[in-house]
């Protein structure tokens, strides 16, 4: 017997020993080494994973007003990108990343919210996700209970004013940001929910300051009561002749003017007027054609009286030059209701020109005013025209003269 029999006898013998059954005993050294490259070559590519089914919630759900003021505080457009929020009760909202956001993104934005908690959430929601801008008035807005101008006013927002934009499916109808006769439905810091034409907002583009640089350029402390809810606006800044970037600020007894930079790292103070309460509307305009900027304020009425209290405030003054009541409030009807207008430049009778503002009170004609940069004067009480303002009355007399006659 030669050696290999003996040793493939004791094998057997082994293996019969342990139990195991010799005709499953296959030396290694049988098994060709070629099947293992065939089989990989058979082997079906790996499937790819199924697409994410959760996504992250930041934070806890939060009111309207609460939102809003969350949203602000992502000072910079990259981090507003890419948001959506879940409403369960159609009155707090969830805000969130969709799936398949990255962790680091997630971790991020859960920082610039002050370290706020980040938690998966099953996605799809029960009801349909909200897409969550950060929008500016372009001009002005007025706010709707509903999606209809036959709809009760809410506010009158000025131009720059920042709200949060809410898209898709409410209970109380389709909001959008854009389409043929769209509205979008807004929430902001002071607790305003309504609806508002979509043509009268646009996406916010730009920087905001942080409640920190705000804090500094007023030179209060971060935790001062009257930073708790302020309504911001970015809008162009004129001073002397030159445009700047501006925010305003809207605080519980004050109304402060900042100047930033491009990323809005750092922030000063142009003005501030110390005010009573929170006005209802808030406007800026060019006090002369070429001027700077001025601002006016409307109050609620008191005691009764169905006039707004209208301040008008020169460039960089802290007390106002003129006061006037008009009555603007949104409860009244259409009919009894003023109108004032800025940066006209069309006058009585259609002329060309430049005009700070305008007044029409119910059922007259519009009260036309110019500005000297220190003072605003209606038409007619003009003794001599202010620098870089073609709008004047001509001397001698109270108005302008009428239109031409038609050509027959």
């Amino acid at each position: 017997m030669t050696t290999a029999s003996r040793a493939l006898r004791l094998s057997l013998l082994l293996a019969t020993a342990c139990g195991d059954d010799p005709a499953r005993v296959v030396p290694a050294r049988t098994q060709p080494a070629a099947n293992s490259v065939e089989s990989a070559q058979n082997t079906e590519p790996t499937a790819p994973e199924p697409p994410a089914t959760e996504a992250m919630a930041v934070g806890a759900p939060l009111a309207g007003a609460d939102l809003a003021r969350t949203i602000l505080q992502l000072t910079q457009a990259s981090e507003r990108t890419e948001l959506a929020a879940i409403s369960a009760d159609g009155a707090t909202y969830q805000l969130v990343l969709p799936p398949g956001t990255d962790a680091t993104r997630a971790a991020s934005l859960a920082r610039a919210l002050g370290n706020l908690a980040v938690s998966p959430v099953a996605w799809p929601p029960p009801s349909p996700p909200l897409g969550v801008e950060l929008l500016a008035v372009r001009g002005r807005a007025r706010l709707y209970a509903t999606p209809s101008t036959q709809g009760e006013p809410v506010a009158t927002l000025g131009d720059g004013t920042l709200v949060v934009g809410l898209s898709g499916t409410l209970p109380t109808g389709v909001s959008a940001r854009t389409g043929e006769n769209a509205w979008t439905y807004v929430v902001d810091a002071l607790g305003h929910a309504a609806w508002a034409l979509s043509t009268e907002l646009a996406l916010e583009e730009g920087c905001v300051p942080s409640r920190d640089a705000i804090a500094g350029a007023l030179s209060v402390r971060l935790d001062d009561p009257r930073l708790a809810a302020l309504t911001l606006g970015n809008f162009h800044l004129y001073r002397g002749g030159a445009r700047r970037r501006g925010t305003y600020v809207l605080g519980s007894d004050f109304v402060a003017l900042l100047e930033r930079n491009s990323n809005c790292r750092t922030v000063t103070l142009d003005s501030q007027m110390d005010t009573v309460g929170v006005p209802e509307e808030f406007h800026h305009a060019r006090a002369l054609v070429d001027g700077d900027t001025f601002v006016a304020l409307a109050f609620p009425p008191e005691d009764g009286s169905s006039s707004s209290r209208w301040l008008f405030y020169p460039p960089k003054a802290p007390e106002p030059a003129l006061e006037l009541s008009v009555p603007t409030a949104l409860m009244l009807p259409t009919r009894q209701r003023g109108q004032v207008r800025f940066g006209l430049r069309r006058g009585p009778h259609r002329v060309a020109g430049y005009w700070a503002f305008s007044v029409q009170m119910p059922r007259e004609e519009p009260t036309f005013y110019t500005s000297d940069g220190t003072s605003f004067l209606a038409l007619g009480e003009v003794a001599e025209p202010p620098p870089g303002a073609p709008n004047v009355v001509p001397e001698g007399m109270d108005t302008l003269p009428p239109p031409p006659p038609e050509a027959p």
